[in-house]
């Protein structure tokens, strides 16, 4: 198992804006929800770098592997895009040990490393990155993998719930999602996938985001520690979320 580690953030709310992997073309990921924002890829294929690639199937999402070769490129907002992010919920596929490195990077980083000595960081962590979980705790800054309080996340095909709440909104101008670290020091690049991003402009209730949890667990088919709530249906719209109808059907397995 490998540990989810958040560190260090900057200064409301603003509108939601939401990146399923099936609106994903050659390095342009377009909002699902009528955001004027996108997600691009900050470098282009020169210079060793590599754009991400969508997949379909089973284990569909956006895939910063780059199997054509060259460094994989992460994703990013706009430079003039200077509105604030608060609170993201990513799906993600982690689908090797060798894929989980910086899988969000802002002023802060969403990172995993394992854990095998049971410490914050992994045995090999630096002095540096040490000190800086030690800086970053009193932030207010928090990550949650799979709606649990614990920061674990166990490598596999299936999909996996990142939340992240900055304890300070952060620009989306300085907010990246995979391929290679917007810093160096942060090591591996995040070579899994992404399925789904959800931004906010501001930190969810424990209600909007239950709502939201929700959401997310019955389209991608994992079992997520929610409360049942007749109202996530409107609490989604209200949210500005396209929820594709995902309450309106029921389904039945045998």
């Amino acid at each position: 198992m490998l540990l989810a580690v958040c560190l260090t953030a900057t200064a409301t709310a603003g509108q939601s804006h939401q990146f399923r992997s099936s609106e994903y073309s050659g390095g342009s990921w377009e909002s699902a929800n009528g955001s004027s924002a996108s997600l691009r890829s900050v470098h282009q294929t020169t210079n060793g770098w590599a754009v991400a690639e969508k997949r379909g199937g089973k284990n569909g999402g956006v895939w910063f592997d780059c199997n054509a070769g060259g460094v994989p490129s992460p994703l990013g907002f706009d430079r003039s895009a200077t509105n604030l992010i608060a609170h993201v919920f990513a799906v993600v596929i982690a689908d090797e040990t060798s894929s989980l490195a910086t899988a969000i990077s802002a002023p802060c980083a969403v990172r995993f490393v394992e854990d095998g000595d049971g410490s914050f960081f992994s045995a090999s962590g630096s002095s540096e990155e040490r000190e800086l979980s030690d800086s970053f705790r009193g932030m207010g800054n928090d990550v949650s993998v799979n709606a649990r309080v614990g920061k674990m996340i166990v490598p596999g095909p299936k999909p996996q719930l990142v939340e992240c709440v900055f304890g300070e909104p952060v620009g989306m101008n300085r907010l990246y999602f995979g391929g290679a670290p917007a810093s160096n020091r942060w090591g591996r690049n995040w070579r899994g996938a992404f399925v789904e991003i959800l931004c906010f402009g501001e930190a969810l209730d424990e209600r909007r985001a239950n709502a939201v949890r929700r959401y997310l667990s019955v389209r991608n088919g994992m079992r997520l520690p929610t409360e049942s709530d007749c109202e996530t249906t409107p609490i989604l719209k209200a949210l500005g979320l396209n929820h594709g109808g995902a309450f309106s059907t029921i389904l039945f397995v045998k």
